[in-house]
């Protein structure tokens, strides 16, 4: 064997292990831990995320060119893995292509008017104050290691999805009729109560607000996650005479024009 077939056969042996190593699971492959792939990703930053987590070995042009090959560079998607062994460079894009993450997921039911407080409980994780109004109240599958970003992005995206555009105004009062009524019916005309009050400058003196007895106008922000149902009822009151209302102790509403019957109501039935 010459000297430059010698040369070209070694080359030819360095390629070959360069391209076997690059499509090898790396040797710190995170079995059993989650792998993210942030929503948004294209294809290029899809592989850095990989790179990153030590999912694969390849470089980004290799990582390309195997999506390219599989016809599958425009199907990877985002969110959360778990890889229960190390897998192949082909075998990691062909589950990312077909989303096929291996979490194990909950069915969890948010119940209408429930706050961020009481949903991180059902959740279990701690998702604060904020966008409270706007996490709709829905039956989600969250995978075991959904973050409060995650939980709240699909949250907020299933009320747009649901209710579209709306304004804070109207989701604050209907996050207080969610409280202050049960059905359709009591939801609408506790809604035309409440915003006539609003038009005259009234306090809306209800209980589950208390602020409300001392200012005028509504709460600085929705004080639970209102149902499409609260929500429809303030976008469509019903108009009526009354002024006040009250609930008894079964859960009946009763309607009055004036304080004086109101107060004359809340002795009648104990309230």
């Amino acid at each position: 064997m010459s000297n430059r077939e010698a040369v070209g056969l070694a080359l030819g042996v360095a390629l070959l292990l360069a391209i076997v190593a690059s499509v090898l699971p790396p040797r710190d492959f995170p079995t059993g831990l989650p792998v993210r792939i942030t929503q948004g990703s294209a294809l290029r930053e899809i592989g850095r995320q990989l790179q990153d987590q030590h999912v694969i070995n390849s470089d980004i042009k290799t990582f390309l060119s195997y999506a390219f090959f599989l016809r599958v560079d425009s199907k990877l998607k985002a969110g959360t893995y778990v890889f229960e062994k190390p897998l192949f460079l082909w075998q990691v894009i062909g589950r990312v292509s077909r989303g096929e993450y291996g979490t194990k997921t909950r069915k969890i039911t948010i119940p209408e008017g429930f706050t961020n407080k009481q949903i991180s409980k059902l959740v279990g994780v701690e998702l604060g104050e904020k966008d409270q109004g706007y996490l709709f109240p829905d039956t989600y599958f969250f995978d075991q290691f959904s973050t409060a970003e995650e939980v709240r992005a699909r949250m907020k995206d299933n009320f747009n999805a649901r209710v579209g555009t709306t304004t804070k105004d109207t989701v604050t009062l209907a996050s207080i009729i969610e409280a202050e009524a049960a059905t359709t019916s009591d939801r609408r005309m506790v809604a035309g109560v409440l915003l006539k009050r609003l038009k005259i400058g009234m306090p809306l003196q209800v209980d589950v607000a208390t602020s409300t007895y001392e200012h005028t106008g509504l709460p600085s922000a929705p004080i639970n996650n209102p149902g499409l149902d609260a929500i429809e009822a303030v976008e469509h009151p019903t108009d009526s005479p009354y002024w006040y209302y009250l609930s008894d102790k079964s859960g009946t509403m009763h309607y009055t024009r004036t304080f004086a019957e109101h107060k004359a109501n809340r002795e009648r039935y104990g309230i």
